[in-house]
């Protein structure tokens, strides 16, 4: 393992201090000999042994023992620091095979899913039961699209797919309570592309929050429209609304994406998701996408969302900039 340098300081700083040393251990000697041959007499002699000892001892103490305990001070620092560097080394070394071991398990489970809910539909096949069918294979497209594409570019069209296989299934559970239209061209559909699930999710925060608690029928429609540099998705559903404490929270929240989701938005039980795909989304292309929300009460909910347009060719052939 690595071991942390010698500071350059302390290198130096062993070079001066030896020089200085014997240059006074050999000079103080020297000039003590010619005092005592040439000038001094007897007591001045003794004075002058007495004055060059002490001079020594003053010399030594502070260019040998004190530069000595200041470089063991040093030396324990650096070691101290060594061993907290060795100790974060360790946890990290442990941490990634945690890792590892997780994605190994990851892997395992998506396989078993899959083939659970073939056996399922196939079942239902045979026993003519058509419903399971229907709504198991729904089920087993979506979980692909989500755990086989995870954080891949899609289509527009292949993200409209995963909103229909949810759709189908929420059919079955609501019986087809709720209306849907998508309200966007064929072309607009191949033109553009999207993170996987970012659409999807949308569309299921309108249903549980906005058309689920709604008496009578429900209706969610989807449309868009794209500039030179963006591409705006909107969901907007006729539910019960969100009241405008709640509103205001939300559209917070989403704004100041750094912050951690707290138990207000626990409480509120509204907009986990979007705080999530609204975080990923700006992390990802910037701070002047996301998803912004409009509401009133009993009437309407309408989520906006905003990303970057990227066109299916371009993306595929160049990296593509975002404003």
């Amino acid at each position: 393992m690595k071991r942390l340098p010698r500071p350059r300081f302390f290198r130096k700083l062993n070079s001066i201090t030896l020089m200085v040393v014997l240059g006074l251990n050999i000079a103080l000697p020297i000039i003590l000999y010619v005092l005592i041959h040439h000038v001094l007499q007897f007591r001045s002699i003794l004075l002058v042994l007495l004055l060059t000892v002490v001079i020594l001892g003053i010399i030594n103490y502070f260019y040998i023992i004190v530069p000595f305990f200041i470089l063991e001070k040093a030396f324990l620092e650096m070691e101290q620091i060594q061993k907290e560097n060795d100790t974060q080394i360790k946890l990290a070394e442990s941490r990634t095979q945690t890792t590892e071991l997780y994605a190994l398990q990851t892997q395992i489970s998506p396989h078993f899913l899959y083939n659970t809910l073939d056996s399922i539909r196939g079942l239902a096949l045979i026993h003519n039961v058509k419903e399971i069918s229907t709504m198991t294979e729904a089920l087993s497209r979506l979980f692909r699209s989500m755990i086989a594409k995870e954080g891949q570019m899609l289509s527009l069209r292949e993200e409209f797919e995963n909103i229909n296989h949810y759709l189908t299934i929420q059919d079955f559970r609501f019986n087809q309570r709720f209306d849907y239209e998508n309200v966007i061209s064929e072309q607009f559909l191949n033109q553009y592309q999207i993170p996987n699930m970012t659409l999807q999710p949308i569309v299921e925060n309108a249903i549980m929050h906005g058309l689920e608690k709604k008496l009578g029928r429900g209706k969610i429609t989807i449309t868009g429209y794209a500039t030179e540099k963006r591409l705006v998705l909107k969901v907007t559903d006729n539910g019960v609304g969100i009241e405008k404490d709640k509103l205001d929270y939300l559209n917070e929240k989403l704004r100041n994406y750094h912050s951690p989701i707290q138990r207000e938005a626990m409480r509120y039980h509204l907009g986990i998701a979007l705080l999530n795909i609204n975080k990923q989304i700006k992390l990802k292309f910037g701070e002047q996408y996301g998803i912004y929300i409009s509401s009133t009460q009993n009437i309407y909910t309408a989520t906006e969302l905003v990303l970057p347009a990227i066109l299916i060719a371009a993306n595929a052939g160049q990296e593509n900039r975002y404003e």
